[in-house]
């Protein structure tokens, strides 16, 4: 079963709001997020704060207990003991994010109520040791949510080279989302959330899965703007559901 969507629970505290509301807070400039400081496996309902952002990882659908689902770890790049027993990159001695295939990594404003951008981010392939892979073995997927409710999605594909590059909105793979990068990188969201998949050799992306899978992540590089008026009703469950069903359809007819 392709699961390229979170089937009504993209942004997990969103949708099981009944009001969102927007305080008016001041905003930094620019923002990125690092990992530095953050070690350890992350299960879902963990959280950090870095350069006036919430960072949070989550299991699909926003149901299981807090501490139930593990979403990934932070890897010491200078200490290749910490990415053991997967084949990680060598050219990121910093702390990065691995990203498993059963959650995502959510990401708001901290205290929430502004509006930001995304920009771009490094990525890199991690590999199972004895595993032979397609020449694009994983995708990454950004999913912005506007203050209206609506979404707009970008999808970067992940060679198979165990390297960590950078990642600008404009590169995005156009037959994948649902926006051109540089449009999606003029977007003002209040919350992104960032997947990965495993792609098969016809480019079949599955995720969200627990099924095998690892994408490291670093350096998020976020802009913030001024705080949007407060929205008096959030989207129906069924409505964002159904949007993100088509984004899933979309993925799987285009390849």
């Amino acid at each position: 079963m392709n699961k390229t969507t979170l089937r009504g629970g993209v942004l997990r505290r969103v949708l099981g709001a009944a009001i969102l509301t927007l305080a008016s807070v001041s905003a930094a400039q620019a923002a990125v997020i690092t990992f530095e400081g953050q070690t350890g496996p992350a299960y879902n309902g963990r959280s950090f704060q870095e350069d006036g952002y919430t960072v949070s990882f989550e299991a699909p659908g926003g149901t299981a207990s807090p501490g139930s689902v593990l979403i990934g770890r932070f890897i010491d790049g200078s200490d290749p003991a910490t990415c053991a027993p997967s084949i990680c990159p060598t050219n990121n001695p910093t702390t990065y994010f691995d990203l498993f295939n059963s959650g995502l990594i959510d990401i708001i404003t901290a205290p929430t109520g502004s509006t930001f951008r995304f920009a771009s981010l490094d990525a890199s392939f991690i590999a199972t040791p004895g595993v032979t892979y397609p020449a694009i073995p994983a995708a990454l997927q950004i999913i912005g949510l506007r203050a209206d409710q609506t979404t707009e999605t970008i999808q970067f594909n992940i060679p198979d080279a165990i390297a960590f590059q950078t990642y600008d909105a404009a590169d995005a793979d156009l037959l994948r989302s649902t926006i051109d990068g540089a449009t999606f990188a003029m977007t003002d969201f209040v919350e992104i959330a960032i997947i990965g998949f495993r792609c098969d050799d016809n480019f079949q992306c599955t995720g969200l899965d627990n099924g095998p899978g690892e994408i490291g992540v670093d350096n998020i590089a976020l802009s913030d703007l001024p705080p949007v008026n407060p929205v008096p009703e959030p989207a129906t469950l069924s409505l964002m559901a159904f949007g993100l069903l088509g984004l899933g359809a979309r993925m799987r007819r285009r390849h």
